[in-house]
């Protein structure tokens, strides 16, 4: 990371169980889930790891939930995602899929149109400053909560920005406000991770 130490894939797989998390979300593609899994298996962690195929995958033992399609703002990626969570719901045990989408026009289709998620993340990111405003923030998390009580097969959830994102690095009094607003307007799941190398 940017001023700080390289450290390996154990050891910040040690760290992340020492600070109390029990999963870890992993960009991978379709052949390097199983090394993925089997890695953070040896630390105790539970994975999420990208969907990105409608060809049956062997389900890690490890496996939290499959990460499906990200911002499903448009009809092309909301069909995408469809796919991939019907081919997560096939089987004898199907398996959760979770979607991260910062516009909340995701809602009304992810209701109409038919599930790409069986987890709806929010995950908005507009820290620009020491000082930012979290207003509309909050309102957008009210008005996602309110359409997710409708919704109670789904989990409404949370990605909060903890990593820098054109600004600065994100105080710790700025991650617990996302946290805290989202907790106040209903959300069950939170999902911390690092969109950059910048820490």
């Amino acid at each position: 990371a940017e001023g700080g130490k390289t450290v390996s894939i154990d050891e910040a797989y040690d760290d992340i169980v020492a600070h109390g998390f029990n999963a870890i979300h992993g960009m991978v593609d379709d052949r390097e889930v199983a090394t993925f899994a089997s890695v953070a298996a040896a630390h105790g962690l539970l994975v999420v790891p990208h969907l990105r195929t409608e060809k049956p995958q062997t389900v890690p033992s490890n496996l939290l939930a499959w990460y499906g399609v990200d911002e499903a703002a448009d009809a092309v990626a909301r069909a995408r995602g469809r796919k991939w969570y019907d081919a997560a719901k096939r089987g004898t045990s199907p398996q959760l899929v979770i979607s991260g989408n910062y516009e909340t026009s995701s809602l009304g289709p992810f209701r109409g149109e038919g599930a790409f998620a069986d987890v709806f993340e929010y995950d908005r990111y507009d820290i620009r400053s020491t000082k930012t405003d979290f207003t509309s923030y909050s309102d957008e998390l009210e008005e996602i909560g309110k359409v997710m009580r409708g919704m109670p097969d789904f989990v409404f959830g949370l990605s909060p920005q903890v990593f820098i994102y054109n600004g600065p690095e994100p105080t710790p009094d700025q991650v617990r406000v996302q946290v805290y607003l989202g907790i106040i307007h209903g959300v069950r799941s939170i999902d911390y991770y690092s969109y950059t190398e910048d820490l």
